[in-house]
């Protein structure tokens, strides 16, 4: 039984995650394109390579969206202007 074939699709899915208190690590307001609205949570990336072949994909990792000000930081570290 083959796990995956060579022809892989890289795939990317932004979730929401709704949180009703502000004691989580990048509780933030998010722009939610289904709402149309900005909505108090967290956005996470996921990645999974996708088997087009054999219809299947299997999950590789999921990133926590960096906040603005996490962003900034970020860029001042490495000498670069957000």
């Amino acid at each position: 039984m083959k796990v995956i074939t060579k022809e892989v699709i890289i795939g990317f899915d932004p979730s929401y995650l709704s949180k009703s208190v502000s004691k989580t690590h990048r509780v933030v307001y998010y722009w939610s394109g289904v709402a149309g609205k900005s909505k108090w949570g967290l956005e996470v990336a996921g990645f999974a390579a996708i088997d087009p072949i054999l219809t299947t994909a299997c999950h590789l990792d999921a990133y926590q969206t960096p906040t603005k000000e996490d962003l900034e930081s970020l860029g001042d570290a490495f000498g670069l202007l957000c």
